[in-house]
């Protein structure tokens, strides 16, 4: 049986200036996305996706975030490809892995979805959800 990590989760509490709690969970996936969810306010779980947090919330989620990707930043193989009006680059190792179960984390500045596809022994394909001008960013976690 060979055992895979597919899911990096941590929760967070932020107290604001006025002693208000919020928790909330910062979540890397397979392909190294990371996101926000399980967001809980003093009144309770958030069921409108246009409410208001106050800054500081929003300042710890950021930080939450970065702390995951430091965190998970202990990469074997990292670079960053140069997209011109593209929406998919090829990343190819150097040498080849033992395997492909690694997972890759991808960053991009803009608001762009992204996906990691065709993954080898040998490279993988990161695909933007538009043509992006642009870096991005990637680690690969063997």
């Amino acid at each position: 049986m060979a055992l895979t990590r597919y899911k990096t989760e941590s929760t967070y509490r932020s107290i604001t200036a006025l002693s208000e709690e919020y928790t909330f969970t910062v979540v890397q996936d397979i392909s190294g996305v990371v996101s926000v969810r399980n967001i809980i306010t003093p009144q309770g779980s958030i069921a409108d996706a246009y409410i208001e947090l106050p800054q500081e919330v929003t300042d710890d989620i950021q930080t939450a975030m970065a702390e995951l990707e430091d965190l998970m930043a202990s990469s074997s193989v990292s670079g960053t490809l140069e997209f011109d009006t593209e929406a998919s680059k090829d990343v190819v190792f150097s040498s080849a892995l033992n395997a492909a179960t690694y997972r890759v984390h991808v960053s991009v500045g803009e608001f762009v979805p992204v996906r990691v596809t065709n993954k080898t022994i040998t490279g993988f394909t990161v695909e933007l959800g538009a043509t992006f001008t642009g870096s991005v960013g990637y680690d690969v976690f063997v």
